[in-house]
């Protein structure tokens, strides 16, 4: 299991992307997709829980959502909390 905040996260991403055994779970916040056009390993019965910002200045919305899918298609379990900022 690993968890990360921001590079961290970038990390553990990275990870479950590249090596199908390396983590048996995860917890992302703020993540981005760690590489595009590769083929990801087979991640049945990984759990990944995925904490994004809806107005996060550093990562878009869309590139949470992208990840998820990504996830998603490896067959990992993939949850993903959105936090609301209300700066008023």
């Amino acid at each position: 299991m690993a968890v990360g905040y921001s590079d961290g996260a970038n990390i553990a991403g990275s990870l479950l992307f590249h090596y199908q055994d390396a983590l048996k779970g995860a917890i992302l916040h703020h993540a981005n997709v760690p590489r595009r056009g590769i083929d990801l390993p087979d991640l049945t019965g990984t759990k990944v829980f995925i904490g994004a910002g809806t107005d996060d200045p550093i990562c878009p919305r869309e590139e949470f959502i992208e990840l998820k899918r990504l996830l998603e298609k490896t067959n990992a379990a993939v949850t993903i909390h959105w936090k609301i900022v209300d700066i008023n």
